[in-house]
């Protein structure tokens, strides 16, 4: 995972071998962390320091939702696009975990 984290790192910022060990230890062995994470980090535009992402992949989905989705709720991309797919993915979800307990 380290390895993963400084190869993408290194071309992109100072430090990369320190934030390479900071994510490794957030993704909890999570690659997808690793590689939301990154892109996160480097977005243009929008200064984000890796100690302010949160640990673990379900915490950096909502970081990515408030920083990219919920500051325009009211936009047409929200109503016609996201909403139904988080819809979509929270029922599944539920019944998911429903099936899972027998309930």
């Amino acid at each position: 995972m380290h390895a993963y984290c400084r190869a993408r790192l290194a071309s992109t910022v100072e430090g990369a071998e320190q934030l390479a060990w900071t994510l490794t230890g957030k993704a909890r062995g999570n690659y997808l962390y690793s590689r939301y994470a990154i892109s996160l980090l480097n977005e243009p535009g929008v200064p984000l320091e890796a100690s302010s992402l949160p640990a673990g992949l379900d915490r950096l989905y909502e970081t990515f939702l408030q920083r990219r989705v919920a500051h325009d709720l009211r936009s047409r991309r929200w109503r016609e696009e996201v909403r139904p797919a988080l819809a979509v993915i929270s029922v599944a979800h539920t019944h998911r975990v429903r099936a899972r307990h027998g309930l």
